[in-house]
């Protein structure tokens, strides 16, 4: 399976709350497309004017609240000014306020035109059918459906239905620091590119007297960084086509004990939170960490200086966790507001808008004639990140408990056997949870 060219959806964990991290967490500093790309992601531009259309305006809600969210309102802004009749009122919310205040909405018929998901949360409208099919996107609008990553576009699909449009699309990535490299006598411009490369790296960065750690496994809130190692070495977390765990296995107990063996030999830091990793990488204390594309902004800031690269190999492939946000229409929508919100949806994929987002935040294109966008090509950080095409996995598509079983199962399974707990126990364990969490979905 090896260099496989995300060709496939495959079973496993994501971590939905590290998302939200990343929409606060913006490259500003990246060059704004000039509008060079000759993507075909839109053979259309929004309209610019018909006199016969009423007037109408949309609600945007959105958990965009920082630097991204000044962003999205200056394109939106642009978007209002065309003379199309169309006006987006866009309306920036924290992460919890918005699911909570989009849950009321949507059981009281008083939701907006337009608000966007994470891709957890696909199963979930689905089988309660909040949002609107928009499979007709597409043919309405003009926008080159195959200029999109093919499973950017079905993981959002929940029983042969469009619940959510791309939106943002990216995988986790190794960050190294070049100064600990050195100080540990390795090269700080190699960093390493198997897992077995990662252990014997962080025992020579780990000095104890200095505070300095090796590697950083987060046991919670955070990016589930095991899915990758467990998955590059041939093991998975479960079967969606007979809703089974499929966790119990010779594969994934030699990578749990790989990791204990790390964390009982104090190669990383014990008990942390993302949270806490992302503030020990900044201080010059942490010599590597998985993470997604929004912890380099703040590495710049620190005055970092650090790599970033594609994800280690294990023993069968190269893998590394895969999400996406994507933009949804509730049910509620009148007609005239879900073409307004189609033709706003559009205009996000022109070639100069979608560049242009890429590059402030940070993160890597979606539409796939972009990644030979110059500007792209030539952005030291967003050229790496878009290499997730060569190794990114999405999981859990239709499922309503992937985030259940994330945050109740997983991550305390990986604390417990990283705490010392026999490692074989806490797997059948939680083997046996997620058999009873997969039932509810049948």
């Amino acid at each position: 399976k090896g260099g496989a060219k995300m060709k496939r959806l495959v079973s496993g964990i994501l971590a939905a709350l590290l998302a939200v991290t990343a929409f606060s967490a913006c490259n500003t500093n990246s060059p704004a497309s000039s509008g060079d790309a000759t993507s075909g992601a839109s053979s259309t531009e929004a309209s610019s004017g018909d006199a016969q259309k009423e007037p109408v305006t949309i609600q945007f809600w959105t958990s965009f609240t920082g630097p991204d969210g000044e962003y999205a309102r200056d394109i939106t802004n642009r978007f209002n000014e065309m003379d199309n009749g169309i006006t987006v009122e866009f309306d920036a919310m924290g992460a919890d306020i918005l699911t909570e205040k989009l849950a009321t909405a949507l059981s009281t018929g008083n939701a907006p035109a337009l608000t966007f998901q994470f891709n957890l949360q696909v199963g979930t409208h689905g089988k309660n059918d909040t949002m609107r099919d928009l499979s007709d996107f597409w043919e309405k609008t003009g926008v080159d459906k195959d200029d999109f990553m093919e499973e950017s576009i079905t993981a959002l699909q929940y029983d042969g239905k469009q619940i959510m449009l791309p939106f943002h699309w990216y995988s986790t990535y190794l960050y190294w620091n070049k100064d600990l490299f050195e100080a540990a006598g390795l090269d700080p411009e190699t960093p390493p590119t198997t897992w077995d490369e990662v252990y014997t790296m962080a025992e020579q960065i780990t000095d104890p007297s200095k505070n300095v750690y090796g590697i950083g496994f987060p046991t919670s809130g955070a990016v589930p960084w095991f899915y990758s190692i467990m998955r590059s070495n041939g093991g998975d977390f479960f079967d969606t086509e007979n809703m089974k765990s499929v966790l119990d296995s010779p594969e994934n107990l030699e990578t749990l004990k790989w990791i204990q063996d790390i964390a009982q030999k104090g190669f990383t830091p014990a008990n942390n939170t993302g949270a806490d990793l992302d503030n020990i990488m900044m201080a010059d204390q942490l010599g590597m960490y998985v993470n997604g594309p929004w912890l380099s902004t703040g590495l710049r800031d620190n005055e970092i200086n650090f790599g970033v690269t594609g994800m280690p190999a294990g023993k069968k492939d190269t893998i590394g966790v895969a999400e996406e946000y994507g933009f949804a229409v509730p049910k509620s929508t009148p007609d005239d507001q879900v073409e307004a919100a189609y033709e706003y949806i559009a205009y996000w994929y022109t070639p100069e808008i979608a560049s242009e987002w890429c590059l402030k935040n940070g993160y890597p294109p979606f539409i796939k004639s972009l990644v030979e966008n110059e500007d792209i090509k030539n952005d030291e950080y967003v050229s790496i990140f878009s290499q997730m095409e060569d190794y990114g996995e999405v999981s859990c598509v239709g499922l309503t408990t992937g985030q259940q079983i994330q945050s109740d199962v997983l991550f305390p399974m990986v604390e417990n056997i990283m705490a010392g707990n026999d490692a074989q126990a806490e797997l059948t364990k939680a083997s046996e949870e997620i058999d009873g969490i997969l039932a509810t979905e049948k």
